[in-house]
């Protein structure tokens, strides 16, 4: 029975590794010309019906670097992926569309390149993420969003999570980041591995995640 939990969970996370980016350190805004960040995110499906009720654990590890004041590389290694023996890691660029204009928010945008190695193989997934958003205050960041990420095997091809979230620091260099994201709002999942655990409408599941940004 121990054996079939852990299976569950693992399979819980491998399904958040492949549908909609589970990590919250992506920029919500490009940084300036070399600066560089030192990120981390932790969490991610949410599963109110167990006891006590959990998220699941998943966590990266990454870097932003800005290449220009418009564009910001981004780049992380999945380790709870690497725990359950799988290799995984995404490379991408932000990109500013616009800055903000007093209500009118600044808009975001991300492409990346999701890849995962282990005993079944290696998969692709591109992702791509809009984000607008707004500042509060004098480092505060609040935004709203969207992710897309496609699968070459299964259906659907593209899997769709809206999100919102709220960037803020703790000391000088230090920033935390929350983030509530419903992952793969598109596929109805009221069967299978997020039954009852956190879909909304039967479909997707909840996502709740902290990041850590560390300016260096």
């Amino acid at each position: 029975m121990r054996s079939l939990a852990w299976t569950r969970t693992a399979a819980t996370v491998a399904m958040a590794a492949v549908t909609v980016a589970c990590a919250a350190t992506q920029p919500v805004r490009t940084l300036p010309k070399g600066q560089s960040r030192v990120v981390a995110s932790f969490g991610g499906p949410w599963q109110p019906k167990k006891s006590p009720t959990v998220v699941v654990p998943y966590v990266t590890l990454g870097m932003l670097r800005g290449l220009t004041d418009q564009t910001t590389l981004v780049y992380d290694a999945h380790v709870l992926m690497a725990a359950l023996g799988v290799a995984g890691a995404d490379v991408g660029l932000a990109h500013r569309l616009r800055v903000q204009d007093g209500a009118l928010p600044e808009i975001t945008a991300l492409g990346q390149a999701y890849l995962f190695a282990g005993s079944g193989g290696t998969r692709l997934f591109p992702h791509a993420s809009v984000n607008a958003s707004w500042t509060r205050g004098a480092r505060q960041l609040l935004y709203v969003g969207g992710d897309a990420i496609g699968q070459f095997t299964g259906a659907p091809a593209v899997l769709l999570a809206p999100l919102a979230g709220w960037q803020f620091p703790v000391r000088r260099r230090v920033q935390l980041q929350t983030e509530f994201k419903w992952m793969a709002a598109n596929v109805e999942t009221e069967h299978g591995i997020f039954r009852g655990r956190g879909n909304i409408g039967g479909h997707g599941g909840l996502s709740v995640q902290l990041g850590v940004q560390v300016t260096r």
